[in-house]
């Protein structure tokens, strides 16, 4: 019955085009459904031959064709057979699955290099692209204030310990002295009121001293820990002054400081260098996990190679780590073959998720099954007549369908037909070639990976003079800049000026202490010779005398802190003041001169200019989406000057997320979704820089060989499943495909086709 519905359907010129790829509907005016209805007419009644009685009773099904509203009607039995030219597929054992393709990409694990602390970096000596050995430095710190201020806490927690200790011994002897008055005032008390008054009274002032005592105390360990803490803090600092390189390899990124942050200033943990050896690779696509996870097999093949993959989820770390900085992660894949993926960094791959296995099934297409009331059916074709077969399915996949009961191979299954092309079209032959996707990048430039900033260093200084300019080309130790600072000289003389008034004051109290020391050391002499020495008189002198040399030591003690102290703010401002030449700490090309007029002041920090090493010229690009550009992709660069295109190859990027490998922070690279992000390009050998001035890059983004291509106008959609139709030996087949990827009129078809075959395009 369905197939006398769909050839009435065609004589009356209800057919309708499905959509094909384009997303477009092709749909028959009035005109053509009128011819059309006809040529169907003429063509039905030479190829289908009925009585009267039969044509009346197709005919009067069309009421309920219409009322049915395009669902599938069961089929009843037909009173008698009808003759018709049926559609069928003869049903074959196959390996049956839903296979998806995408896109991926070859990276490297790169080592992470970042100071644990903030702090301000002094240089960066590496530039992207050059290999390092293992121990080189990477990075510097600007710890000469750092350095200065460890030395000052240092000074500090020696001051406040040897304070404590002092003051700790006083206090005994304090409370020694107490105690004794106390036990002599019990010893010779009798038992009056006044006198337990008295005793009662000594003995709170004593548990009272010695409680102030304790207390004292404890606020001077809470002072020396927080100086303790201070002073970890930045010997963790100074102690890592320098980034090395833990292990050799290729620099993939340099943190780069612009204008506003021209002293270097980075944060805790915040990544300065990458180096990445190549030895250790992964496989990365834009996949979300739920498909990853639904898969039952995943490979890649890349120069048409097959590796199986493994997949790597990210941690809950890492994940934060890439939301923080904004990055999208793709899925991340590795391979047991860890050499051969090395050798392949930089490479495109083809990432294949594969569901719904099923290995040599009796099967057949989505639209050979029909279903009513939950019972599953199909059609067989024997002797030209459909036969109605109850069948149990298994496997369901976009394609096919496993028939587990009901079905044997080689029977010959129908299908009805729709949206068969007419007689305008042309055959075309599905083709073997390479499919690729080529991204142009405009936003370039050229510029130098390694370049030295060049900081005003006093405080407030006088831009007297500047020696360059923009382009200028210097050598090591040549002047750049003559700054004048006064402010300095002015601060120097007042520390100078407090360090005579301390050590007059320093002075002056030892003499005093000198004198009461002397004045006790005499009575002790005439109380022994008068042999009084048991007496409470002498024993409060030894201790009153005790007391005295621990307080010259401490004020020793904190004469000489303090005279460090003033010694090191003298130096500081010493450094900030009179005339002072800035020169170039490396030879190069001067850059970004960005220094004030001269004659005014300029503030700590500020930038003087950059000087760019020469030999380190690279292509800069920047990329603005997820089609990631990674470490060692050949890439194209066109002049658009001269119409010649050279090769190149990216050596670094801005883009990061962190990862561990062998307990080593290591960091992915990935894009940004903005236009803020840039990737690094050397050119190959013996191309000068100087002649690329308009230029635009080139980038395959993915790149499979021997694709199977068509297309995409021969593409049918129906219900999310596409198939195309085929010319075999003069007839027309509908056959299911599933479709890879499509840019512009070109299809790549990764299941149900071959080369060679005849696909129809319906003109």
């Amino acid at each position: 019955m369905a197939e006398g519905i769909d050839v009435i359907m065609g004589l009356m010129g209800f057919k309708e085009k499905s959509r094909g790829v384009s997303g477009k509907y092709r749909k028959k005016d009035k005109k053509d459904i009128t011819e059309s209805a006809a040529k169907n007419k003429r063509k039905i009644c030479k190829s289908i031959s009925v009585s009267s009685a039969a044509l009346c009773i197709i005919l009067s099904m069309t009421t309920v064709s219409f009322i049915g509203c395009g669902e599938q009607q069961p089929v009843p039995k037909l009173l008698e057979p009808v003759k018709v030219s049926l559609s069928g597929r003869i049903a074959q054992r196959e390996n049956i699955c839903d296979i998806k393709a995408y896109a991926g990409r070859v990276k490297p694990y790169a080592v992470s290099y970042a100071f644990p602390d903030a702090c301000l970096v002094e240089e960066i000596p590496v530039r992207l692209g050059e290999y390092v050995e293992e121990g080189q430095v990477l990075a510097v710190m600007n710890c000469s204030d750092d350095e200065r201020q460890r030395a000052q806490i240092e000074s500090d927690v020696a001051w406040l310990e040897k304070e404590d200790e002092c003051q700790r011994k006083m206090d005994e002897t304090d409370i020694t002295v107490a105690q004794m008055q106390l036990s002599m005032a019990i010893s010779e008390s009798k038992d009056t009121k006044e006198e337990k008054k008295a005793i009662e009274d000594m003995t709170k002032a004593l548990e009272a001293d010695k409680e102030e005592a304790e207390y004292e105390s404890s606020l001077r360990q809470i002072a020396i820990e927080e100086k303790r803490e201070q002073l970890s803090l930045y010997a963790r600092k100074t102690d890592n002054a320098c980034l090395t390189a833990k292990e050799s390899g290729y620099v993939v990124y340099v943190k780069e400081f612009s204008a506003d942050n021209a002293a270097g200033s980075v944060e805790s943990e915040e990544i300065v260098v990458l180096i990445s050896d190549k030895q250790q690779a992964y496989i990365s696509a834009d996949i979300v996990d739920a498909k990853v996870k639904k898969a039952t097999e995943i490979y890649a093949e890349i120069d048409g190679k097959k590796y199986e993959l493994e997949y790597l989820p990210y941690s809950d770390q890492e994940r934060r780590i890439a939301i923080n900085a904004g990055i999208s992660l793709g899925a991340r894949f590795s391979t047991t073959d860890e050499t051969a993926m090395a050798e392949l960094v930089g490479k495109n791959a083809t990432v294949y998720l594969l569901s719904n296995q099923k290995e040599q099934v009796v099967c057949v297409a989505p639209d050979s099954l029909f279903s009513e009331n939950g019972e599953y059916f199909i059609y067989v074709l024997e002797n030209g007549q459909k036969i109605k077969r109850s069948v149990t399915p298994g496997t369901h996949t976009v394609n096919a369908v496993e028939i587990e009961e009901g079905l044997m191979e080689g029977e010959n299954v129908y299908y009805p037909i729709s949206d068969m092309p007419g007689n305008k079209h042309t055959i075309e032959k599905a083709e073997e070639s390479t499919f690729e996707i080529v991204k142009k990048y405009d936003q370039t430039n050229t510029r130098q990976t390694s370049s030295l900033r060049v900081l005003v260093k006093p405080e407030n200084a006088v831009l007297q003079e500047l020696k360059v300019k923009n382009g200028m080309e210097v050598a090591k130790g040549d002047t750049i800049a003559i700054l004048a600072a006064g402010e300095g000289e002015s601060k120097s003389e007042a520390y100078m000026q407090e360090l005579e008034e301390l050590k007059a004051s320093y002075v002056f109290q030892r003499t005093l202490d000198n004198k009461e020391a002397d004045k006790r050391e005499k009575r002790i002499s005439a109380m022994i010779e008068n042999k009084t020495q048991n007496t409470f008189e002498y024993k409060k002198t030894v201790q009153e005398l005790n007391k005295t040399k621990l307080s010259m030591e401490l004020e020793d003690a904190r004469y000489q802190y303090e005279t460090e102290t003033l010694k090191r703010n003298i130096e500081k401002a010493g450094e900030q003041s009179g005339i002072i030449e800035v020169t170039a700490e490396a030879a190069g090309i001067v850059t970004e001169v960005t220094a004030s007029p001269e004659g005014y002041s300029i503030p700590k920090d500020t930038l003087l200019c950059k000087i760019a090493d020469p030999s380190s010229l690279c292509i800069m690009v920047y990329t603005d989406d997820k089609e990631v550009v990674p470490m060692d992709r050949e890439v194209t660069v066109d002049l658009y000057q001269t119409e010649e295109d050279l090769k190149g190859r990216v050596i670094g990027s801005y883009q990061d997320a962190a990862k561990t490998v062998y307990n080593e922070k290591r960091v992915l690279r990935e894009n940004n979704p903005q236009m803020t992000k840039i990737s690094y390009i050397s050119l190959e050998e013996g191309i000068s820089y100087e002649s690329v001035r308009s230029f635009g890059v080139n980038v395959i983004l993915w790149s499979v060989p021997d694709a199977i291509i068509i297309d995409t106008r021969a593409i049918y959609n129906e219900n999310d499943r596409r198939y195309v139709w085929l010319m075999e030996e003069g007839q027309m087949k509908k056959q299911y495909v599933t479709m890879g990827y499509n840019e512009g009129n070109s299809a790549w078809i990764i299941q149900g086709l071959s080369a060679g075959q005849e696909i129809i395009l319906e003109n």
